[in-house]
This record gives C-alpha cells, structure tokens and sequence, in this order.
C-alpha cells in the first residue's frame, strides 16, 4: 500500500472515530423516543423523570384535555402525577408508528404516534437545551 493510500486510510479512520464518538443532539433525543417505546415500568418512569427539572425548567403537561404546569418547588408533585397516571400501564409496550425529532438552536421536539393494546396516543415534546441538558418545557398527549 502506497503512502497516499495509508494517509488517506489514516484521515477516513480518524474522520470515522470522531464521528463514532460524536453524539448528536438529535441522538440524544432519540434516547428519550427508546424509553417511550420500551415496556413501561418504574425504572422507565424513573429515566425519563431524569429529562424534568421544575426548578431550571417549568414543564407544561397537558393530557386528554387536562393541563398544568411544574415549576420551581414542584418536583415531588410531578413526580406523582408521572407515577399515578402511568402506573395502570405497567408492562405496557409501545409500538412507535412514527416519530420526528426536529432540533433548532436550543429548542427541540419530539412527534409520535404510538400504539398498544389500548389504542393509538400522540405525543409531543418540547424541550429547552440548559447547557449540555435537554429539558422537557411541554408534554402533550392525546389520541
């Protein structure tokens, strides 16, 4: 193998590991879509609560018609409304029917329509990038 071809072998792997080791910020986010879709239990709630802080960022949830918000002060209280309204989906698996992630400065959404044996929900996140965290500002659900 001549030098030019070792050299530009050596650029193609370099180029490749960083981008290996680059994670996106739409990647990040597709990690908060794989807890939607993975069977619901406390540990998923748990993960997922990880994408809330009240006290950073208020965080708006509206579902089936009802809506509140979270701010400062408020981290047990949606932590409750998180268990006691997911907890009757335990064991739950969602299939994801489709997903958009969009990612624009600082501010993302998330788009699904997901289905169990329960029927079709639509979500949708927004969220607000506080330094390296992306944070839920809004949570819609609905059919």
């Amino acid at each position: 193998m001549g030098l030019t071809a070792l050299v530009t072998l050596g650029i193609g792997l370099l180029w490749w590991g960083a981008d290996a080791l680059i994670v996106t910020d739409e990647e990040r986010l597709e990690a908060l879509v794989d807890l939607a879709t993975s069977p619901l239990d406390g540990e998923v709630i748990t993960a997922a609560a990880e994408w809330t802080d009240p006290g950073r960022q208020p965080v708006e949830v509206s579902a089936f018609g009802m809506s509140r918000v979270y701010g400062a002060g408020s981290e047990e209280d949606l932590a409750a409304m998180g268990r006691s309204s997911l907890s009757p989906y335990y064991g739950t698996s969602f299939r994801d029917l489709s997903r958009s992630i969009e990612v624009e400065d600082d501010h993302g959404a998330i788009s699904m329509r997901l289905m169990s044996d329960q029927g079709m929900v639509q979500v949708r996140v927004q969220l607000v990038k506080h330094g390296d965290d992306w944070l839920v500002a809004q949570l819609r659900v609905g059919r």
